[in-house]
């Protein structure tokens, strides 16, 4: 498979040695749900951390991914959240990470300038109208990029190519490399690739 070859080149491009942190200890708290603006989710918003203040900032400032789309949710699992800090260069003998087994993350809609109405009222209040269509990305929306190879994970961003809805196959290009890569959008702002 052509694709493949074209992931599995990218892949190896995906894989610059992290800054290894110094060995201090710090304690990780996983919620069981958070509210996230739209953009990139950092580990501080859904996490509680406990360490020394230059640590304990380093680690709120790691990078998990995108939120999911307005009236959308998604989850992320305490291993994926270890393997981001662990990306980011910290060993997990000096961070130990409990609370949640997963975080439901929603999309936190910004606040609006409408009067309070019976009718706004009822439209904030049913995201289900939100969840009655496929999920749809336009071109040049920001994604995260996630290649599985048996229990390797790397991960890493891009932009989409073209729209594509999720449960679809998506074309992207990596922000880093340039190079364009096909997997399937599993979730709001994720394509995977599994190898």
């Amino acid at each position: 498979m052509r694709c493949n070859h074209l992931i599995l080149a990218v892949a190896v491009g995906l894989l610059p040695l992290p800054a290894v942190h110094a060995a201090a200890q710090a304690t990780v708290f996983l919620h069981e749900q958070a509210l996230v603006p739209d953009g990139t989710i950092a580990l501080g918003q859904l996490a509680d951390i406990s360490a020394d203040e230059e640590t304990a900032r380093e680690l709120a400032a790691v990078e998990i991914g995108y939120s999911p789309l307005p009236g959308r949710r998604r989850s992320i699992s305490a291993g994926y959240v270890r393997m981001r800090m662990a990306r980011a260069g910290f060993d997990a003998k000096g961070v130990t990470l409990t609370g949640a087994p997963a975080v439901t993350v929603c999309h936190q809609a910004p606040p609006t300038m409408a009067q309070d109405t019976p009718s706004s009222r009822q439209t904030a209040t049913e995201p289900d109208d939100l969840a009655a269509g496929p999920i749809v990305l336009r071109r040049g929306q920001n994604v995260e990029i996630v290649v599985i190879s048996g229990g390797f994970v790397v991960s890493t961003t891009g932009q989409l190519l073209g729209d594509a809805a999720v449960g679809e196959s998506a074309l992207a290009r990596v922000t880093t490399t340039g190079q364009k890569v096909c997997g399937m959008l599993t979730a709001s702002r994720q394509i995977t690739i599994r190898l």
